[in-house]
């Protein structure tokens, strides 16, 4: 071992890169196609209550229409308390309930809880209630923020994600990572057609490029995913089960971030970046440098090795220099690393442990905010 870096508390030790490819490669497991969950048989029923004028000629075509679309309707005055909502209830094992209350407004449109029809919208208002008696009262998930869960479905993904990865997965073939990296909580990982294509390769030899252990497992997950140019998100299923889509960040970028903004700012999370201690750089190796920081300080760094390589950036070949001088970590790798047109962005993971992610200025799967 040699010593890259100069500080008054004397000599740092360097470790191996987690960031190598492992020595031990092993081929691909059969990866699962994405499931197709089959909903349960569901029937819709529209409640719709009438400001001031009454069930009147508006209501009466609003009634007209849905009768022509064959679906149960009531249309009655407005009462104290009502609200719109869509709402949602089981009978046994195989029949679901989904009732929607709306309302015809002055200009004689149906509004419901999420979206407004005209008259004239039968189209819209068909794909709508095919939306509602494949997927339930929340409705199809395209298009809805967090993907199309609740509150209540994302606080329990993200609760399941923040699980931390115990395992290293040095030297772990990539099927045997993934089985690691999947949640105990019960989220399978589905993938798409693309997805599954990268993940068995015919045969090709695949290695891991890093090794996130003791970050949060979505997080993790996220990491090493991205090394292949794929990504993952929660899906929500027409029977309204939810299982984690491992898709090709070519079909989609809208997917679990590498990481979150501190919540209180760097400081707060990672006070060890923000340190003055005494710093001199010799032409030392890059990814050297950058282990021996991260063995300093205690934050791991990541590389974003497919958007690096899809630069054409070779950490490998960088070597950097620093003048002797009083700093911070944080300037120190701010100042060797953006010459090579690459960004170090402070994160913390599902559980709020901070990493630095290396990235290119810019990258094939943002984070947060980017």
């Amino acid at each position: 071992m040699c010593r890259v870096l100069k500080f008054h508390c004397g000599r740092l030790a360097l470790f191996a890169l987690l960031a190598m490819p492992t020595a031990a490669a092993a081929q691909v497991g059969k990866a699962r196609p994405a499931a197709s969950a089959t909903a349960s048989q569901t029937r819709v029923s529209i409640e719709i209550f009438t400001g001031k004028e009454g069930v009147g000629l508006r209501a009466q075509r609003w009634g007209q229409l849905f009768e022509k679309l064959k679906v149960p309707f009531t249309i009655r005055p407005e009462r104290a308390g009502d609200k719109l909502e869509t709402t949602e209830s089981s009978t046994g094992k195989s029949l679901r309930q989904v009732h929607v209350v709306g309302r015809i407004d002055d200009r004689g449109r149906l509004v419901v809880s999420d979206r407004t029809f005209a008259e004239s919208d039968l189209a819209k208002i068909d794909d709508w209630l095919k939306d509602l008696r494949s997927y339930g009262a929340q409705g199809a998930p395209a298009g809805q923020p967090m993907w199309g869960l609740s509150k209540t479905q994302f606080g329990e993904v993200h609760r399941a994600l923040s699980e931390p990865l115990k395992a290293s997965l040095a030297g772990q073939p990539i099927d045997k990572a993934l089985s690691l990296l999947t949640p105990s909580a019960g989220y399978s990982l589905q993938y798409s057609p693309s997805a599954a294509r990268v993940l068995n390769p015919s045969g090709d030899q695949m290695n891991l490029r890093q090794n996130p252990q003791g970050l949060s497992k979505g997080t993790a997950l996220a990491i090493v995913l991205n090394d292949l140019r794929l990504g993952f998100r929660p899906r929500r299923n027409p029977s309204g089960d939810l299982d984690l889509l491992v898709l090709a960040l070519s079909e989609s970028v809208d997917v679990w971030p590498i990481g979150w903004p501190p919540p209180q700012g760097g400081p707060a999370v990672a006070p060890k970046l923000y340190q003055f201690v005494q710093v001199e750089l010799d032409d030392q190796e890059l990814p050297d440098v950058l282990d021996a920081v991260a063995e300093s300080t205690g934050i791991p760094i990541l590389v974003d090795h497919a958007g690096l390589a899809a630069r054409r950036i070779d950490l490998s070949s960088l070597k950097v220099s620093h003048p002797a001088k009083r700093t911070t970590w944080l300037q120190v790798l701010k100042r060797i690393t953006s010459p090579a047109g690459t960004k170090l962005e402070l994160y913390v993971d599902d559980l709020g442990k901070p990493f630095l992610w290396l990235t290119p200025i810019k990258s094939l799967n943002p984070g947060p905010g980017e």
